[in-house]
């Protein structure tokens, strides 16, 4: 018989496991926090390539400073494979330059902790929303259909959220 110790992807209703990232700064923050929603773009390199349109549905109803009160909005980069200098160093730059370019900041993963405590899968892009009471409402991989880009919207719009 043969284990397998990777976690399973998470599914609608089931509770998140927290996790703590450092953002492209430096300061720890804590998925999800108690009580507020939380939306998350994960992805590594090369999945940023896979969803411009979900990145653009989810820039069209990010508004940083009226929703922030809303919906906890991070994307998060992926930087497991990166975890090594002098690459580390290079990598991180080319978050911080991203989150600069888009007046945000960026969760950085360097040992994969939203893989191992969410089942996410490396290389692959990843959205999730998890409600005020720490539940999935909304979870996509890879490159998303219409109806999951509909069902994004749908649930953006059920937090309160608006396009810009």
């Amino acid at each position: 018989m043969i284990f397998s110790l990777a976690a399973a992807l998470l599914a609608l209703g089931q509770v998140v496991p927290s996790v703590t990232l450092p953002d492209d700064r430096g300061p720890a923050h804590v998925l999800p926090r108690q009580g507020q929603p939380l939306l998350v773009l994960y992805e590594d390199q090369e999945a940023a390539k896979t969803n411009a349109a979900t990145r653009a549905i989810i820039a069209a109803y990010h508004d940083p400073l009226g929703n922030r009160a809303k919906v906890d909005v991070w994307p998060v980069a992926d930087l497991s494979r990166w975890d090594f200098w002098p690459a580390r160093g290079a990598a991180l730059r080319h978050v911080q330059a991203s989150a600069e370019q888009a007046h945000s900041r960026i969760l950085v993963d360097w040992k994969g902790a939203c893989q191992k405590a969410w089942g996410l899968r490396r290389g692959v892009s990843t959205v999730l929303i998890v409600g005020a009471d720490g539940r999935v409402l909304f979870m996509a991989e890879g490159e998303e259909t219409p109806e999951q880009h509909a069902e994004l919207e749908k649930q953006l719009r059920a937090l309160g959220l608006a396009p810009r």
